[in-house]
Order: C-alpha cells, then sequence, then structure tokens
C-alpha cells in the first residue's frame, strides 16, 4: 500500500481542504498520515501532531524573520527554515514515517531542498 503524508502548517482538524484531501486519499486505498496542528481529525487515518507555533502575530513575525532574508539571499532558505521548531519537527516525522508520497499542502510547508547536515 502506498504511504502517502500531508503536511500542513494549520489546525488541521479545522481545515477543510487538507480533510477533504486526506479523506480522499484514504478513499482511494492509500495509507493517510496528516501531519499538523490540532487533534487528530478522523479515525481513518493516522496523524502526527507539531508544537504549536504560538499566536498569529508571533507567526508572522518568524515567518518575516526567515523569509524576507531568504529572499536576499537564497542560499540561506533551508537553514532559515528550520530555525522554527515545527519545521524541524515537521522534517523529524516525514524521516521517521518514510512516506512514499509527501503532499505539502502550502508553499511554506517544505524547503525547496533537505540538506541532511541540517538534521
Amino acid at each position: 500500500m502506498t504511504r502517502v503524508a500531508v503536511l500542513a502548517y494549520t489546525q488541521i482538524d479545522r481545515d477543510s481542504r487538507v480533510l477533504r484531501a486526506c479523506d480522499a486519499l484514504a478513499e482511494a486505498g492509500f495509507a493517510v498520515t496528516a501531519v499538523g496542528f490540532g487533534q487528530r481529525p478522523s479515525p481513518r487515518w493516522n496523524f502526527v501532531a507539531l508544537p504549536q507555533m504560538g499566536g498569529l502575530p508571533l507567526q508572522r513575525l518568524a515567518l518575516l524573520a526567515t523569509q524576507a532574508p531568504a529572499n536576499l539571499a537564497p542560499a540561506l532558505a533551508p537553514r532559515l527554515h528550520f530555525l522554527r521548531a515545527h519545521h524541524r519537527a515537521a522534517r523529524a516525522a516525514l524521516v521517521a514515517l518514510a512516506p512514499d508520497v509527501i503532499h505539502a499542502n502550502d508553499w511554506i510547508a517544505l524547503p525547496d531542498r533537505f540538506d541532511e547536515s541540517l538534521a
């Protein structure tokens, strides 16, 4: 059975896009594991909870602090991406799961590459 990890930096139990995607994948016969925030939303697929990011102002500040420098110096993007605890936790979860497919739900979900030195 093909294993699919759905990575979303949202409250998965409240995100209808992610819920629909996970349900559709499970109905199609895939072994689905959602990786994100919140509570386990469905008994039909697995769930890995990430550490919370903090409130919206803190999230936006952290995004600005990591993405603005990456725009000026793209080579720094992977290192800046993994400064955030939930990004490191997501990477660790994905490495442990070793899925056949990773569905990143938003552009911020994955860096352009996984540098093994950042593990």
